[in-house]
């Protein structure tokens, strides 16, 4: 960059108005300049309660030192606006120029007239006069007392000489400014065209009929209403201040007492165990919960002992439940416990919250849950009276037809060992292809391998 521009906002602005956005930005893009804007006291964010014009002058000389140690002793310009340009000028009288270059836009060179006159009504200027503090401003209002006004008019940048600047101070002022007067009164500049000086005196001409025009209308206003209406109504407005004042306290007061009712957790996660009862008294070195820790979300721990199917993440997981008949999950991760034993960690989701309440209530007791795994290799469903034996033992009869030498046939029983995957009360899977096989059971005698069977005509599966 070619250098840095230093911005001034006005009086009750701040420094994250679109002004100064859109100043930065033609800086740049036109000059390659970087601009730099701040918040006078009292102004914007900043912290301070009352504006005073030392501070301001602080703040000022503050920025300088900061840019020039931050970007290494730049050419450094200036600009500003009304109340900021008046404290740039206060700035280069009382210091000198520390600008290259200053522009200074309507600047408030008679600042305690403007603000006597323009900026502060009659009735807050008389609070002042009384020695009470007022509030004045525009986007955020700004406390003052009559400290600033004796500042101000002591400043009196009027009758001050600024000739050793003149050639690096450009003034911008626009004559329907509402707050500065053109010139604070003056006449246009040397060398100004007849077209601007008709102009001037035609805008002097109007100013001054619109100010006899607002004269004769206070004063029709103040002949028609009695002075003690206008007591009256100045004591409502003092008493509606300090109704307001007290509503905030007593606002301020209801926040105080919630937060003290309230006690906040040091992070977001789940009350696992309620630690204290009713009617128990607690301290300041009581602990009245335990909870997840930060960062970490609450699992229901499902113990795989005894398990021969394959669980990884993803597994489906039916949480059981009474009041809600069961909710799904999936198993978020697998591991071994510090005894050796298996065991998968499902995720406690919003159904699952639904279905068994809160996490303290999962902790009571235990939690039933049944795994939805699949086979890894192809099996077979038959019903569980028709597997015997036990343990690796296992086995089923199924019915072959044997031929006799007399051409005639008969079913005997053979025994057919199966490798059993798993089972439940009614059903058993097993790793054999039992579709073409024509499985015995639900006899009603003893069967022996090799022993006949017989099969009665219309009911299935049965065999005597």
């Amino acid at each position: 960059i070619r250098g840095v521009v230093l911005f001034g906002h006005g009086f009750g602005g701040h420094k994250d108005n679109k002004a100064a956005e859109h100043f930065a930005q033609r800086a740049l893009d036109k000059l390659n300049l970087c601009t730099v804007t701040f918040n006078w006291p009292c102004h914007g964010d900043d912290v301070r309660k009352k504006l005073q014009l030392e501070d301001c002058d602080g703040y000022l000389a503050a920025m300088i030192e900061d840019i020039r140690e931050r970007f290494g002793d730049p050419v450094l310009c200036g600009y500003a606006t009304s109340f900021g340009a008046y404290l740039f000028l206060k700035y280069i009288s009382d210091h000198g120029s520390p600008f290259r270059r200053v522009a200074l836009r309507c600047p408030a060179v008679d600042m305690y007239r403007i603000q006597t006159e323009r900026i502060i009504s009659p009735e807050d200027l008389e609070k002042i006069q009384k020695g009470r503090e007022i509030m004045v401003g525009f986007d955020r209002k700004v406390a003052i007392d009559r400290t600033y006004l004796d500042e101000l008019r002591a400043a009196d940048l009027l009758h001050r000489d600024f000739t050793p600047w003149m050639d690096d101070v450009l003034i911008l002022q626009g004559l329907r400014d509402e707050i500065v007067d053109p010139d604070t009164g003056e006449n246009l500049p040397e060398g100004a065209g007849e077209e601007s000086r008709n102009a001037y005196q035609a805008w002097q001409t109007a100013g001054e009929a619109l100010k006899r025009a607002e004269d004769q209308l206070k004063a029709m206003e103040r002949y028609a209403i009695p002075e003690e209406t206008w007591t009256s109504l100045r004591q409502m407005e003092e008493y509606r201040e300090k109704l307001q004042k007290t509503e905030e306290q007593m606002t301020a007061v209801q926040v105080l007492s919630q937060t003290a009712e309230t006690i906040p957790a040091p992070h977001a996660g789940y009350v696992i165990e309620v630690k204290v009862e009713k009617g128990a008294t607690a301290d300041g070195d009581t602990v009245l919960a335990r909870m997840t820790p930060d960062g970490v979300a609450p699992v229901i721990r499902l113990d795989l002992t005894g398990i021969k199917q394959s669980v990884n993440q993803g597994t489906t997981v039916i949480v059981d439940s009474d009041s809600w008949g069961g909710a799904s999950t999936k198993v978020v991760s697998t591991g071994l416990d510090s005894e050796g034993h298996p065991y998968a960690d499902a995720a406690i989701t919003e159904d699952v919250r639904y279905a068994l309440g809160s996490v303290s209530n999962m902790m009571k007791g235990d939690i039933k849950a049944r795994l939805v795994t699949k086979s890894q290799e192809a099996t077979c469903l038959v019903p569980a009276a028709a597997v015997r034996g036990s343990g690796d033992s296992r086995y089923v009869l199924v019915g072959e037809t044997e031929s006799s030498a007399f051409g005639g046939s008969r079913m005997i029983a053979k025994k057919m060992s199966v490798t059993v995957l798993a089972e439940s009360g009614s059903t058993v899977s097993v790793a054999e292809d039992l579709t073409w096989q024509k499985v015995l059971y639900m006899e009603d005698r003893a069967l022996t391998e090799g022993g006949p069977v017989m099969q009665y005509t219309g009911e299935s599966g049965a065999s005597k």
